[in-house]
């Protein structure tokens, strides 16, 4: 019996082990296993006992208490059970797929008929149909098992088990045992049929479904029409829904019937990483019909995959020239907009794309992702946050949401939603370079190993996940091997050609050089420190990362002084709000005798990821003679404007009759981002410079001496 009033999270259990956070199509909830069906809602809660089916068409994402996170695929049937001990979980998996990431260290047990899988902290996928079932596993280790015998399975390995027999080894890739999870684009909005003729309702209700991400109820609608056009958008439904081979099997029968048909073949190539058929395919769409938008929304996908942004973003203008009134290439040009760091641009074509149907969830999380960027964190949080609402199973705006916690400093609420984005979408190896990001903010070293390693995989000629492995080992103290992670994102920099500009991507170098003139720094490769971090600064003259790069090149020569300070006012006046402030002792010329007191107040890895809402630091020194020093720096931030102030002071009698040394320095800072191009501030300083030993004066300016 299936009941159609569903259970909200309000009538959930006492007692939770698991709550609903996504879902896509028809979810129903047997409450203790008893036989009654009722639709489930998203944040549903779960008691050990209850039975979760996902129907036909449908997907669903459950988080388990101990931090398991579970994708279910379509036909798929688990049971909740109760965990053996506080923090671990048990799930029965009666029939399906389901897809686990388990990343704290509790067990977690799956039940199947044919095979047991018991893991700790890993990600894996477990399969069970028909008396035959089969574990891939993503990351970590797995002990398959039955009564028949058992396997341990390690990252890349898998098995296959029939009922009574014992799990045998296969080959299967861990991202092709999760094809139905990943995320493919909508394209297809009909406007006319085939011949012309005016859309029936039930096609223009499945339009106005499938913008929100509706997209079983909008397969439901738009039903078995034996028009094209309308085939071809039933095809993007169900690719939307994770069905590639229906949709593929749909198309393919198609042929060259329909421009929309070519189109999401060319998409699915596209999504395949094969450029050059994707390109092919998206011409034949154009060459069938030149008006139709889905086909240009296919050339704008093609022309980025091969690494051209600046067509796609025309290919995607002349989309919304050709059907103005279609919202799903108006937000198709804000994200491509958003790839080319267009701000406005891309704020003001999702706007649009809203203004013509404000049900658009794509349009809104790009501009909730525009707000972000533009560092309007409160606006992109009630945008980002109303688009999961509306679409609990939308990657793109569960990875923006994550990050703009992340930039509020809520950085275990961040991680969660980059979880969540890796989950509903496993194939993204920007999605998972960023979560391994967030473990390293957490100091969950093994994870973020773990995650960059995968990324690497997934998409080899990303430089992202090499980036941040660089600065994992950096904070590590493997030094050399931060510069071997550091070279090869430097190497794979033009990699990222379908995904920013070219004029970004020299953006993008010089921050990599920057992080890798570090690196160097710790090894005692001066000359190499000094050439990476000028081709920083020729790349990026405006990035603070290139100045900080170059101030250290200049730090241990004492003719450079003057240089030195020059660069690390440049960093402060080119840098982003929320980033640590710069110390007052680093706007000094400093006398030899203030280099090691300089060095001790860096904090070095206060930035690395992204800029905190606060920043403290302190430091203090004392040795023989008298000497002793110490350094406070405090900083907070809006969303527009960060204050801070640094207190430096060092006293020394030093090592001869008249040696003395008294210096101390204060300094405040201020700035204001007035508009996404302008940005106000003021920096205010003040130092005293006192002593008897007239070495050390030679080293400053007469002014700021005063012999005693």
């Amino acid at each position: 019996m299936l009941l159609s009033t569903p259970l909200s999270a309000a009538e959930s259990c006492t007692d939770p082990v698991a709550r609903v956070v996504s879902l896509q199509g028809q979810v129903d909830l047997s409450v203790g296993g008893q036989g009654a069906w009722h639709p489930v809602a998203v944040g549903r809660a779960l008691c050990p006992g209850d039975v979760v089916t996902v129907r036909a068409q449908g997907r669903a994402a459950v988080v388990f208490a101990g931090d398991v996170l579970t994708r279910l695929d379509q036909l798929t049937t688990l049971q909740v059970a109760a965990p053996p001990k506080a923090g671990d979980a048990a799930l029965g998996l009666r029939e399906g797929i389901a897809h686990f990431i388990s990343r704290l260290k509790k067990r977690v047990e799956v039940i199947s008929p044919v095979v047991n899988a018991l893991v700790e902290g890993t990600e894996f996928t477990v399969a069970a149909h028909a008396g035959e079932g089969r574990v891939v596993v993503a990351e970590g280790r797995v002990r398959a098992s039955n009564a028949a015998g058992e396997q341990v399975l390690r990252a890349g390995e898998s098995v296959a088990v029939s009922a009574g027999q014992a799990p045998r080894r296969i080959d299967v890739r861990p991202l092709d045992a999760v094809q139905w999870a990943i995320h493919y684009p909508v394209l297809v909005w009909p406007a006319r049929l085939t011949d012309g003729g005016v859309l029936p309702p039930n096609v223009i209700e499945a339009r106005r479904l499938a913008l929100r991400a509706r997209y079983a109820e909008a397969l439901a609608q738009v039903g078995e029409m034996d028009d094209p056009v309308v085939r071809a958008y039933r095809a993007n439904l169900l690719l939307a829904l994770g069905r590639v081979d229906q949709a593929l099997a749909l198309v393919d029968a198609l042929g060259d019937a329909a421009a929309p048909g070519v189109a999401v073949r060319a998409a699915i190539a596209v999504a395949n990483n094969a450029p050059e058929r994707a390109a092919t395919l998206a011409a034949r769409a154009l060459a069938l019909d030149a008006g139709d938008a889905a086909a240009h929304l296919a050339n704008s996908y093609a022309l980025q995959s091969r690494g051209a942004l600046d067509g796609a973003l025309a290919a995607a203008a002349e989309a919304t020239l050709r059907a103005p009134e279609n919202p799903v290439a108006w937000a198709r040009r804000a994200e491509l907009a958003l790839s080319l760091s267009q701000l406005a641009d891309a704020r003001r074509f999702a706007q649009h794309a809203l203004t013509l149907d404000e049900g658009t969830l794509r349009a809104r999380a790009m501009l909730g992702f525009a707000h972000l960027l533009a560092g309007d964190l409160t606006l992109a949080a009630g945008e980002l946050s109303a688009a999961i609402e509306a679409d609990p199973a939308d990657p793109l705006a569960r990875f923006a949401h994550g990050l703009t916690q992340i930039r509020q400093g809520r950085l275990a609420a961040g991680r969660r939603d980059l979880e969540l984005a890796v989950l509903l979408d496993p194939s993204n190896g920007e999605y998972r370079a960023t979560l391994g990001r967030a473990y390293m903010g957490e100091a969950r070293d093994a994870r973020a190993a773990t995650q960059l390693q995968l990324a690497r995989e997934i998409a080899p000629a990303s430089p992202t996940a090499w980036f941040f492995s660089a600065q994992r080992r950096l904070l590590a103290g493997d030094v050399l091997g931060a510069i071997d992670d550091g070279e090869q994102a430097l190497a794979r920099n033009e990699a990222r050609l379908n995904l920013r500009a070219s004029a970004l991507l020299d953006i993008d170098r010089a921050a990599r050089g920057a992080a890798l003139a570090s690196a160097y720094q710790r090894a005692g490769f001066d000359h190499a420190l000094t050439r990476v971090a000028a081709d920083a600064v020729e790349d990026d003259g405006a990035g603070a990362a290139a100045h900080e790069a170059m101030a250290q090149a200049y730090g241990d020569d004492r003719r450079l002084e003057a240089a030195r300070v020059s660069e690390q006012f440049q960093r402060f006046v080119f840098g982003a709000l929320g980033q640590s402030p710069v110390a007052p002792q680093d706007l000094l010329s400093a006398p030899p005798i203030l280099n090691g007191p300089r060095v001790l107040s860096l904090d070095e890895t206060a930035a690395l990821f992204e800029p905190r809402t606060s920043h403290f630091a302190a430091s203090a020194i004392a040795g023989t003679q008298e000497t002793w020093g110490t350094s406070v720096m405090a900083s907070t931030q809006t969303e527009r404007a960060q204050a801070a102030v640094g207190h430096f002071d060092y006293r020394s009698d030093g090592f001869q009759p008249d040696g003395d040394v008294d210096l101390s320095a204060t300094r405040g800072e201020f700035r204001l981002q007035l508009s996404d191009a302008m940005r106000v501030f003021a920096d205010m300083q003040h130092k005293d410079f006192v002593t008897r030993d007239i070495t050390q004066s030679f080293f400053t300016n007469v002014d700021s001496a005063i012999a005693r």
